[in-house]
């Protein structure tokens, strides 16, 4: 999530959240999701998305958390020293009054595996 999408489309704040681009399967699921879980809307009607810098001190009633490797290296315990990485998953997690909907990215469930997102106990 990192920033307003004022002006920039969303296949491109995608892009720039995850840092490729993603199949045409992958794309919708994002974008529906985005757009089911972010009431938030700009100007264009475009899902507000924000970086977890942006988001810190703030709530929304549903999130959308992107999963990448390096933070999913402190979700599931393979890390665990206290530093910047480890407080932004915090604050990413926090966020959320209602619903938190986590998008783990492809890049994320090959490092890691399928199954240790889905034996993962929150």
């Amino acid at each position: 999530m990192i920033s307003s999408l004022n002006g920039v489309s969303l296949n491109t704040s995608i892009y720039n959240i995850i840092g490729r681009k993603l199949d045409v399967a992958d794309y919708k699921k994002v974008s529906s999701t985005l757009k089911s879980v972010n009431q938030s809307q700009n100007a264009d009607g475009n899902p507000v998305v924000d970086s977890i810098e942006r988001i810190k001190g703030r709530e929304g009633k549903h999130c959308l958390f992107i999963l990448t490797p390096d933070l999913a290296a402190y979700l599931l315990g393979d890390k665990t020293e206290n530093n910047k990485t480890k407080s932004a998953l915090y604050v990413g997690l926090t966020r959320s009054r209602e619903k938190l909907t986590v998008l783990i990215t492809t890049e994320t469930e090959q490092k890691y595996g399928r199954k240790r997102f889905e034996n993962l106990e929150c």
